[in-house]
């Protein structure tokens, strides 16, 4: 839960906590120069951002909120899917209460095959239930549902574009685009959801003299409960862009030089803490830990 963002059109849409944007989550790459530190990013769809919602919103230790504008940070995907990656490179909020997706719990399309994950097997969505969620802080909600279609073409609604897709028997309305959608079990992020698919129903006209209703041009679209997301693996395929090679390269080299001294985590629970603020430009992050952690979640829920 503590791995899922905001996102709004401004930072003042964020700070009034405004009926306006969606969902993103938090990924974390782990440095190669200092396997104990990582680069984080925030992940969301590329539609989102292109509707102008690029102000994200974390949750805060003391139970307040912080805003941080990614207006020029946000990189879309480049063959079209709807996926949109910014790096939280010089984030630098000590008091941060979120947690961090591990890259490694992306699923690939080769363990995909291999486990035949297919019609029937189940998975949850963790986003925003826009105009109920909490005003104060993110409260993001769980919803629970099946795979109906392992793998087809759909076209993007928003763009137009024929996405590669995993349909789920969920029900997605505007507010969870960029939800992350997690397999269950085994814990692992099947994908990123982008759209609703609705069933849309012509409207007819008929009046008293009429002995059959008459065609218009009208129709009304309703809810069908079935959701699309973007898979995994094109997420991972993002990473691997040369521009974020570029960028973890860099930022791995300051890693290094703070790897002498005690790096304080920013994306992390410090309430209490009586340490002062550094400038820390990535966060730590704990490959057992986020791993972990994720998996203590997973089993707390099988057993309910």
């Amino acid at each position: 839960m503590d791995s899922v963002v905001f996102i709004y059109p401004s930072k003042e849409s964020a700070d009034a906590a405004e009926e306006r944007g969606a969902t993103g989550f938090l990924l974390g790459v782990p440095s190669k120069r200092v396997p104990s530190l990582g680069h984080v990013y925030v992940v969301t769809n590329a539609h989102v951002v292109a509707h102008g919602s690029q102000v994200v919103r974390m949750n805060k230790a003391s139970g307040q909120t912080v805003t941080f504008d990614l207006v020029d940070g946000w990189i879309s995907h480049p063959d079209g899917d709807d996926v949109a990656i910014a790096s939280l490179e010089g984030v630098t909020d000590p008091n941060l209460a979120s947690r961090i997706f591990h890259s490694e719990l992306l699923l690939t399309q080769e363990a995909f095959k291999a486990n035949g994950v297919g019609i029937g097997d189940t998975a949850y969505m963790v986003g925003r239930f826009l105009g109920h969620e909490h005003r104060d802080a993110n409260k993001p909600v769980i919803q629970h549902g099946a795979i109906a279609s392992p793998l087809r073409q759909i076209t993007n609604p928003e763009t137009g574009h024929e996405q590669e897709s995993i349909l789920i028997e969920l029900r997605s309305i505007g507010g969870y685009s960029g939800s992350v959608v997690i397999l269950d079990p085994p814990g692992r992020i099947l994908g990123i959801n982008f759209c609703h698919l609705p069933v849309r129903s012509p409207v007819k006209f008929q009046s008293e003299n009429d002995e059959a209703p008459s065609e218009t041009d009208y129709f009304v679209d309703t809810l069908s409960g079935m959701a699309a997301i973007v898979p995994a693996w094109k997420i991972g395929k993002m990473l691997d862009m040369e521009q974020f090679q570029e960028q973890r390269k860099r930022d791995d080299e300051r890693l290094a030089r703070q790897a002498g001294r005690r790096v304080k985590p920013i994306l992390d629970d410090t309430e209490g803490s009586k340490r002062k603020p550094r400038d820390v430009s990535i966060p730590p992050l704990g490959r057992k830990k986020f791993f972990g952690a994720l998996e203590k979640a997973t089993r707390r829920k099988n057993k309910q």
